[in-house]
């Protein structure tokens, strides 16, 4: 995860390689953000594979899942908190670990939500 500029544009990007759930598969994938300085994490980007507890597997290999954030200019220069949660098509939810991203994205560092 890091904080990454094309031209102008700056962003978060959240990328999760090792998204892996070989019995049911992973249905949906939702992601996280915050100032490290608010309470509330705001959701980012729901991304959906499969319906929960529906007959069709979700993704059961080893895959990349990944998304951006974009921040308007007064989001820049600023510390961010973002995670994911992962559902399988059982239902079951695992939560990613919290990253904190530095302001100019050189920094990220990764403490369990459990």
């Amino acid at each position: 995860m890091a904080i990454s500029r094309v031209n102008d544009d700056y962003y978060i990007r959240l990328v999760f390689v090792n998204a892996l759930d070989v019995d049911s598969g992973i249905a949906k994938v939702i992601f996280y953000y915050k100032e490290s300085t608010e309470d509330t994490f705001t959701k980012a980007k729901e991304l959906n594979y499969a319906e929960i507890n529906g007959t069709t597997t979700g993704i059961t290999e080893e895959s990349y899942i990944g998304a951006n954030i974009y921040l308007d200019s007064s989001m820049v220069n600023k510390t961010y908190n973002a995670y994911a949660e992962f559902y399988d098509v059982a239902g079951n939810v695992a939560k990613s670990y919290l990253a904190t991203i530095s302001p100019d994205g050189s920094d990220t560092s990764y403490t369990s939500m459990e």
